[in-house]
């Protein structure tokens, strides 16, 4: 398989979670239970992606899309949790299809205007994930290293751990060893436990961390 496709399937696994986790506070034990089902989906779909079975990963797609509606509903009953707004959703779901058909100059465009319009708000940083991805796509790293940076250093979001070793691959593909082992020391020492955290270790520990 190409880099390119390589960076195509991780991204869109990246995606996939992204749309599938929304900011909820619901403490219902059925929302836990779905996010569980979520979770299991998308460790199926970490297992597959390498193999290009784009039905498969379709299925999978559709399944984790049906169970966040499924979720939404819940949490909308339960009068406890502020939804984002649908036409901010939709944007982000426009943009996500662009990047899964490849249209990463459409998606850039987008993600760009987005961002011009959406200062604040908890989609901004998934926003700029995205735009740090296709930035990736197109081998413009210094241009993907601020994206991820902003993400890396707020206070509170998941996306902070995948962030952080999009960092370390970028700055060690620049040639910043330094900043590299420092960000991928941070990424271990904050979250030791995290499936990413696990992925930087297979990925640089050989390099920067031998011992």
């Amino acid at each position: 398989m190409s880099n390119m496709s390589k960076y195509f399937y991780q991204l869109l696994a990246f995606l996939i979670s992204t749309q599938c986790f929304a900011y909820y506070d619901e403490p219902d034990a059925i929302i836990e239970a779905l996010e569980a089902r979520v979770v299991k989906l998308e460790n199926q779909l970490k297992y597959i992606m390498e193999s290009s079975d784009s039905d498969r990963i379709n299925d999978l797609e559709q399944r984790m899309i049906n169970l966040q509606a499924t979720m939404e509903r819940r949490s909308k009953a339960s009068g406890k949790v502020t939804l984002q707004s649908v036409d901010v959703d939709q944007a982000l779901v426009n943009i996500r299809k662009m990047i899964k058909n490849q249209e990463i100059k459409r998606a850039q465009q987008a993600l760009e205007r987005y961002l011009k319009e959406h200062k604040t708000g908890a989609n901004r940083y998934e926003a700029l994930y995205y735009l740090g991805d296709v930035y990736l796509l197109q081998g413009e790293l210094l241009k993907a290293e601020p994206m991820f940076n902003e993400v890396a250093n707020t206070s509170s979001n998941r996306l902070i751990p995948d962030a952080l070793l999009r960092l370390v691959t970028i700055y060690w593909q620049t040639g910043r060893q330094e900043k590299a082992s420092q960000t991928y020391h941070r990424l271990l020492n904050k979250y030791p436990t995290s499936s990413v955290a696990q992925l930087a270790k297979v990925q640089y520990q050989n390099w920067i961390d031998p011992s």
